[in-house]
């Protein structure tokens, strides 16, 4: 199971689940908004084999070895808490880490963004709509980028990867900042959201 959670994060709690039932398993993709928003899910089916090969993929990286709460940089990317559990035969090991793309040793953000690529692949993601935002008080942001990386909006995650299209934002100014997959290098920059207007950015990341 991997959990994050924070002010990183627009919802109260993410987590994605995967428990074998017999011959397949159950991979469960849960974005909870708290009470009384309540939660939604997204589940799809995976086989034993393939759970197995991905847990022996995170074991390939030593992590679970060290000290389960490395300590991140400090910066001001407003914080999202990582916490992975894998327990297989009775044997559970967990990894908590917050802000993992500031920290020194890379290999935290590639195992957490290696098992949301999993999860996400079978399930799907589900689409977040922010139904405050009328067509006369938004406009939209299409970006891509070299290589891919997260995409902070007033210092809130809003995606783990790009390219993203068509995302729904405010009018007005924002601030608009991209990591690096590899967490080696950012760009931040001021964008203005105009009237049903797409704003359309490409960004080298290396």
């Amino acid at each position: 199971m991997l959990t994050l959670e924070g002010p990183g994060t627009p919802f109260q709690r993410v987590q994605m689940e995967a428990k074998v039932r017999g011959a397949s398993v159950v991979v469960r993709l849960t974005q909870s908004f708290g009470k009384p928003y309540g939660e939604r899910d997204a589940v799809g089916l995976s086989t034993p084999a393939d759970l197995e090969a991905l847990v022996g993929e995170l074991d390939a990286t030593g992590l679970f070895a060290v000290p389960p709460t490395p300590k991140a940089a400090p910066g001001l990317t407003a914080d999202t808490r990582h916490r992975l559990e894998v327990d297989v035969g009775g044997r559970k090991r967990v990894i908590q880490v917050s802000n993992p793309e500031r920290l020194a040793d890379r290999r935290y953000q590639g195992l957490l963004k290696r098992v949301r690529a999993w999860v996400v692949a079978i399930t799907g993601e589900p689409t977040f709509v922010d139904g405050r935002m009328t067509p006369d008080e938004s406009g939209f942001l299409h970006l891509e980028t070299r290589p891919s990386g997260r995409v902070f909006v007033d210092e809130v995650l809003l995606s783990e990867s790009t390219p993203i299209d068509a995302l729904r934002l405010p009018l007005g100014a924002h601030v608009l900042r991209i990591v690096a997959a590899d967490g080696r290098v950012e760009r931040s920059l001021d964008i203005t959201i105009e009237k049903g207007k797409t704003t359309s950015l490409r960004m080298n990341l290396e």
